[in-house]
């Protein structure tokens, strides 16, 4: 065995094992197994072409795996260096904004000069091969048995909320959509910092019998503790912050199947609403998965800031699903739950769907304001277009249409930032009726689910005091805080 291990370069086609499931390990709370198929597919595919390729050119098998597993450290730490970099800058410890550049610069450098060492420095590597085997086997079966470990102690009970049911035919029950819209603006907000009227957009909603809460306001201010605590119609109170697990677990999925309802969920790409118990069925878009997309900021594919390619893709390939989603047909009503990361940034689309991009709209970029429009603009036309197609189909619809929080504003008075962030989109359809029992125009989002259940199924469950409860916590942010206010 000792000879097989010296003379037989196996971290090469182990590294990518090793990453996978050390990434897995880490965030295992928000990914599950079936995500890493095709990054082990496409990265022992990858390994094995550039090991053959350098064996081709030195002809030593042992200093073309070393050379390979050096280069894909490289390839797949790409991110990492870069995150490194972007900290240094905005601590002011690196002068130069144009971060790819020096990354690609160094990264160039390092796989240069690791090749030139390996292949011209060292005699045979021998050594260094059986230690790296060593290693990287032992590495990978730990992150295995961490995986192992942790899938074995994530099965969790959903509590549900004491509702009273009414004996109603399905008839009777609607078909419940709710809408998010990551990061969209109330109107008032879009008025006073954005200096646009988005009369048109709410026009429109009050024709198709939209309640509008114009003054109201998100409970929590960024999507995983907002959704969180609509999703259970609660606020969260001693609850270790752990607000993914809770989503999964969610109380309203559970009471909707409770009703006799069949649950549907479209995917967004995104861990925070991804991996949803109660869930009966997942309309899937053609994205990469979260793991996927965390094996894609680490690495060299990171370079995708520069383009915005994948997320354009990702929110096109939702959109053209939402064409489907008024299509479904089912013997039971129907609830489903749709999350578009959209207009929060990166912003990918121009106000008539086209793709545009600037490098500087990263995911937490919240300016230029012109580019945030843009956006939000095109998502009204999207909204639109669903709203009345499900609604054409289906007149008695339920229509949740809300943002989990607003945007992020250029500025140095918390003040303001507060606002911006916690006024929310909230506009609510009960079908044809008028019926607008317990919905005020100051409601917060997570009275959502309680208003719906108490006018829909003769509930006797109790409206809460609506309060923004992650004040402190949102202004108390300073990294990002920080960052986004030079």
């Amino acid at each position: 065995m000792r000879k097989f291990l010296l003379q037989n370069p196996l971290h090469t086609f182990l590294l990518i094992f090793f990453l996978s499931f050390f990434l897995f390990a880490e965030n295992t709370d928000l990914v599950k197994l079936h995500m890493m198929k095709r990054t082990l597919i496409l990265g022992t595919l990858v390994a094995t072409l550039l090991f053959f390729a350098f064996y081709f050119i030195i002809k030593e098998r042992v200093k073309a795996g070393l050379i390979t597993t050096f280069i894909l450290l490289a390839l797949f730490n790409y991110g990492v260096l870069y995150d490194f970099l972007e900290g240094l800058y905005y601590k002011g410890f690196w002068p130069f904004h144009n971060i790819h550049r020096y990354s690609l610069l160094l990264m160039m450098v390092y796989i240069i000069g690791i090749t030139w060492f390996i292949g011209k420095k060292i005699v045979i590597g021998n050594k260094i091969n059986y230690f790296l085997n060593i290693l990287i086997v032992s590495l990978t079966v730990f992150n295995i048995l961490r995986v192992v470990f942790n899938q074995n102690n994530t099965n969790k009970e959903t509590e549900l909320v004491e509702i009273a049911k009414k004996d109603t035919s399905f008839t009777q029950r609607p078909n419940v959509y709710f809408l998010v819209l990551d990061g969209y603006a109330n109107q008032h907000i879009l008025k006073k910092y954005y200096n646009y009227d988005n009369k048109d957009f709410i026009t429109f909603l009050e024709s198709y019998n939209f309640y509008i809460a114009d003054s109201s306001a998100s409970n929590y201010f960024s999507t995983a503790p907002s959704l969180s605590s609509t999703l259970n119609m609660d606020y969260h109170i001693n609850d270790n912050h752990d607000y993914v697990s809770k989503m999964r677990e969610n109380k309203v999925f559970s009471q909707f199947q409770n009703y006799g309802y069949k649950t549907y969920r479209l995917e967004s790409g995104y861990a925070i609403t991804n991996g949803f118990s109660h869930v009966d069925s997942v309309i899937s878009i053609s994205s990469p998965n979260e793991f996927e997309r965390s094996i894609l900021k680490y690495s060299v594919f990171r370079l995708d800031d520069l383009f915005g390619f994948l997320p354009y893709f990702r929110l096109k390939s939702q959109i053209q699903k939402l064409d489907e989603i008024s299509t479904i047909g089912s013997i039971s009503p129907k609830f489903v739950f749709i999350h578009i990361v959209a207009p929060h940034p990166p912003f990918v689309f121009d106000e008539k769907g086209n793709h545009t991009f600037s490098k500087k709209d990263g995911d937490n970029s919240w300016e230029p304001k012109s580019n945030y429009l843009a956006q939000l603009k095109y998502i009204n036309s999207v909204a639109k277009k669903f709203i009345t197609n499900v609604i054409s189909k289906d007149s008695s619809a339920v229509f949740l249409l809300q943002s989990d929080h607003g945007p992020w504003i250029l500025s140095k008075n918390q003040n303001e930032i507060f606002e911006t962030r916690s006024m929310i989109l909230n506009a609510t359809r009960y079908g044809t009726s008028k019926n607008v029992n317990h919905l005020t125009k100051k409601i917060s989002s997570v009275n959502t689910f309680r208003v719906l259940f108490k006018n829909y199924f003769d509930s006797t469950i109790t409206i809460l005091n609506d309060m923004p409860m992650g004040k402190n916590e949102l202004l108390g942010s300073k990294s990002f805080t920080d960052k986004i206010l030079k």
